[in-house]
């Protein structure tokens, strides 16, 4: 197992296609725009695609740099992993020659191997198990923490000896959803997503609360939309919020 693949560009320069394995949802998947770009730009000849949680692959759509986003069916429970046989075998088809993964989860150590990519290369996630390295040979250390999400996925590329530029997060968004969006949604908005996947990964409620309210105190033009999936828990968290603002310009 190599812990600094740093040739793994070199091996890799001529790929032909190339899939990023990484099950986010929507946040995890907006840091990962900016590595899509690294790629993109190190890999100009290759179709990029990528495989995340449906509402990750809706917001992957919209990245010009990514020819296919593939969705990944998550829920809570998650679905039993038989369920997924046929897209696993769509995926394989494809014949990829190269992989990335970024999260170094278990499930997505066995999705990026069952890709059948040659060449595949993931980030520690910091559990280590003897069968990691005979799914996927390279490994890039830990990043620091401390680092913003979508820093550590670029950092990872570097370890692979892949050159960076500037961060770069351009989606192409299409006139029609423009302008709909703009039809419902205030110009000024700021978006809140107060749920995550569980509720050890939430900021407390309170918390949300507190800073919906500063913000529309400070700007009497603000408006703040905050989002959920329907499930009972996370719209139950939304109508807590709302409860709790009070305020007509939280929508």
């Amino acid at each position: 197992m190599s812990s600094e693949p740093a040739n793994f560009y070199s091996r890799t320069n001529t790929a032909r296609k190339i899939i990023v394995v990484d099950l986010g949802f929507l946040g995890d998947s907006v840091h990962l725009i900016p590595a899509l770009w690294e790629l993109k730009r190190n890999y100009p000849q290759a179709s990029l695609h990528t495989l995340s949680a449906t509402v990750g692959a809706e917001l992957l759509r919209l990245v010009p740099c990514v020819e296919k986003a593939w969705a990944f069916p998550l829920a809570a429970p998650s679905p039993p992993w038989w369920r997924h046989w046929g897209l696993l075998g769509s995926l394989r088809r494809e014949g990829f020659h190269a992989a990335f993964n970024f999260s170094g989860a278990d499930r997505t150590i066995f999705i990026t191997a069952f890709t059948g990519a040659k060449h595949r290369v993931a980030h520690a996630a910091g559990r280590k198990h003897f069968w990691q390295s005979w799914l996927i040979k390279d490994w890039v250390r830990r990043r620091p923490n401390t680092l913003p999400v979508y820093e550590q996925r670029r950092e990872v590329l570097a370890a692979c000896g892949i050159s960076l530029a500037s961060s770069k997060w351009e989606l192409g968004i299409p006139d029609t959803i423009r302008a709909e969006v703009e039809s419902l949604v205030p110009e000024d908005a700021i978006h809140c997503s107060i749920n995550a996947s569980t509720p050890l990964k939430e900021w407390p409620l309170e918390h949300w609360t507190e800073l919906a309210r500063e913000l529309l105190a400070a700007d009497s033009n603000c408006h703040i939309i905050a989002s959920g999936s329907r499930s009972p828990r996370e719209q139950e968290r939304l109508r807590a919020f709302a409860a709790a603002v009070n305020n007509w310009r939280l929508l």
